[in-house]
């Protein structure tokens, strides 16, 4: 119904643009409506009319956004953080292999007792490097767990640089974060520090090598002069077995080492003769 006014009035309107039209007699019996030839003659001005951006049908809105798809969207840019690097205050041993990010190749073994107030730092910065021993002192605070002071000058560093200890929230590794944003990772599974009962004083270090193989850093004793024996030793993991570490502790004589195969479970290294190395 609409339409059915607005083509009488477009055609009339277009009439401007259309030459003028004969006067109508006054006997005339059309009643003064325009003729059908005239009518004709009037349509492609009309049609033109018709085509203008006034009268165009509108072009479809861009659809503003709700509120929920926007904070849907907003929801799926967003990367949640990973529960890795959310961290909770941890209060438990600090020994352990850690990873220097800042020194890929090299390694940071932290031997100290649960509960002491001090321990030692075993560093080296590249497997070429020279070892050094650092002193370390741990303090623990109940609401931010355990801090480490570390004196770095006998590397050439600074002399008292805080360590905070933390842990993943999701339980995962153990790290040690630093004034400067460098953190430390402990390493998990079958490296670490571990105990042996038949060197009380001393401690065994187990770290990840190239392919199967580990190396093994045996010290007996706690003397700060005495330098770890270092060797390589090969793993091997079967279903009827687990897994198994075999142990070429060297000897006197460098072409026949005692060759031991240990077995790896649930935190313990077990020897055939029953002894077993505790990992701390």
């Amino acid at each position: 119904m609409k339409f059915s006014f607005v083509l009488p009035l477009c055609i009339l309107s277009a009439s401007a643009f259309s030459p003028p039209c004969p006067a109508f007699r006054k006997n005339d019996s059309s009643l003064n409506v325009v003729s059908r030839r005239d009518a004709l003659a009037r349509m492609p001005a009309a049609a033109a009319f018709l085509a203008t951006p006034a009268f165009a049908a509108p072009k479809a809105e861009a659809k503003n956004p709700s509120k929920a798809d926007t904070k849907k969207n907003s929801k799926a840019d967003e990367m949640p953080p990973s529960k890795d690097v959310v961290t909770v205050p941890y209060f438990g041993s600090v020994t352990g292999v850690f990873e220097d990010p800042k020194h890929p190749k090299g390694y940071r073994i932290i031997v100290a007792k649960q509960g002491a107030l001090s321990g030692t730092m075993q560093l080296r910065d590249g497997s070429d490097e020279k070892l050094f021993f650092i002193p370390i002192k741990i303090k623990t605070d109940t609401k931010k767990g355990i801090s480490l002071g570390i004196d770095f000058s006998e590397k050439g560093g600074p002399k008292d640089v805080i360590g905070m200890v933390s842990q993943a929230e999701n339980g995962g590794p153990i790290r040690i974060t630093f004034p400067d944003g460098n953190v430390w990772k402990k390493e998990t599974g079958i490296e670490g520090v571990y105990s042996d009962p038949n060197h009380p004083t001393g401690y065994q270090v187990i770290r990840k090598g190239s392919g199967s193989t580990v190396t093994v850093e045996s010290k007996d004793d706690g003397k700060k002069s005495t330098e770890p024996v270092i060797f390589k030793a090969s793993t091997k993991a079967d279903k009827k077995n687990g897994m198994t570490i075999s142990f070429p502790f060297p000897t006197k004589d460098p072409k026949k080492p005692n060759t031991q195969v240990a077995s790896v479970k649930d935190g313990f290294i077990i020897f055939a003769d029953g002894s077993k190395w505790t990992k701390l």
